[in-house]
């Protein structure tokens, strides 16, 4: 029975490991097109994935079948879907206009390139798991759900207090008197 329990955890994180890198993948294509001034199909995809997600979960809850597996699995067929209309747009208007020969840097600079994309793959897309709001998974995966309430609770009503700092309201408002 132990052994049968460990198994479903296995493939349960098999699909949440699936399910981040879509997410990566999503991220990082969703940069390239605002990149190449393609807002509109980066925020599309954006409004594609949300209206996926609730056509799934209300299609799951209306048949009483919402678990954490089935909410998983929607998640990680919702951004394989987005991921797949970001590469469809990305080589329609992005690699349009790249001739049929292929640049190859030179071996030194390749490696160079490698190494650089290796570390900075994750730089954009990655700074979820720095987010303050990551911690709280870290935070009941070593106490309870209360201390995520309350620490939760902390934070939000830090942020909220950051925000209402009338210097950090004059800012924003007099910035574009002072760029002209």
């Amino acid at each position: 029975m132990r052994r049968t329990s460990a198994w479903v955890l296995s493939i349960e994180f098999e699909i949440f490991g699936v399910l981040a890198l879509l997410h990566f993948q999503s991220q990082i294509l969703q940069l390239s097109m605002a990149s190449h001034m393609l807002h509109r199909y980066s925020v599309g995809s954006i409004a594609m994935l949300s209206f996926g997600k609730l056509v799934w979960y209300s299609a799951l809850a209306a048949g009483g079948a919402l678990t954490l597996r089935t909410a998983i699995c929607g998640d990680a067929v919702a951004y394989a879907v987005v991921v797949l209309f970001l590469r469809i747009v990305y080589r329609r208007q992005c690699l349009a206009g790249v001739g049929p020969e292929k640049y190859r840097p030179p071996p030194d600079q390749r490696k160079r390139l490698l190494r650089y994309g290796l570390f900075n793959n994750f730089n954009d897309a990655g700074t979820l798991f720095l987010d303050s709001r990551m911690d709280n998974f870290f935070i009941v995966g070593f106490m309870n759900a209360v201390s995520v309430g309350v620490y939760s609770f902390y934070t939000r009503l830090n942020e909220n207090g950051h925000q209402r700092v009338p210097g950090r309201l004059f800012d924003t408002s007099s910035n574009p008197c002072f760029l002209q």
